[in-house]
């Protein structure tokens, strides 16, 4: 019975220092639920929904990316990435959805909104992950690291892409 015992007592503690790391990993890392906003009226005719999870970064890229739309002729609703579901594309001129890829795939409201949309021009995805590589197959996207600096190239980069608004 004893020997039993030692193995059993390791296994409990590899679970319980797994289960520690993976917490921390989770609070270190997760995304932050963003509360939503409109800029302008929503009687203009070019009208840009922006999407995105919460963290300084995204946060920082949201501002920056309203700042170049110019956005005094145009309506701009920012929501949270999970609200996607709510959302009816053919509403907007253009759709701009910044996720994080966790645990090695892409946000799941993210994803589900993507690839139901594959084909559609309008729609514009900025995939954030440590390596600044990851993205979802068959989906064009802006990949980054969340590196503060690259946040006026990215914001330029997502304008760029964004066929439907006058440049």
């Amino acid at each position: 019975m004893s020997l039993l015992k030692a193995p059993i007592t390791y296994l409990i503690l590899a679970l319980l220092i797994a289960f520690i790391g993976f917490s921390i990993y989770k609070t270190k890392y997760s995304m932050d639920v963003i509360d939503g906003y409109e800029i302008n009226s929503a009687s203009l005719s070019k009208k840009v929904l922006i999407a995105s999870q919460g963290s300084t970064f995204k946060n920082e890229l949201v501002s920056k990316i309203i700042k170049v739309l110019n956005s005094d002729s145009t309506y701009i609703k920012v929501i949270d990435v999970t609200s996607l579901s709510t959302e009816d594309v053919n509403e907007w001129n253009a759709v701009i959805v910044i996720h994080t890829w966790e645990y090695g795939e892409a946000q799941f409201d993210a994803y589900q909104f993507a690839k139901t949309s594959v084909f559609d021009d309008r729609i514009n995805v900025v995939t954030t992950s440590g390596n600044g590589e990851e993205q979802m197959l068959g989906i064009d996207a802006i990949s980054s690291a969340s590196i503060t600096d690259e946040i006026p190239g990215i914001a330029i980069e997502v304008r760029s892409k964004i066929r439907l608004l006058p440049q």
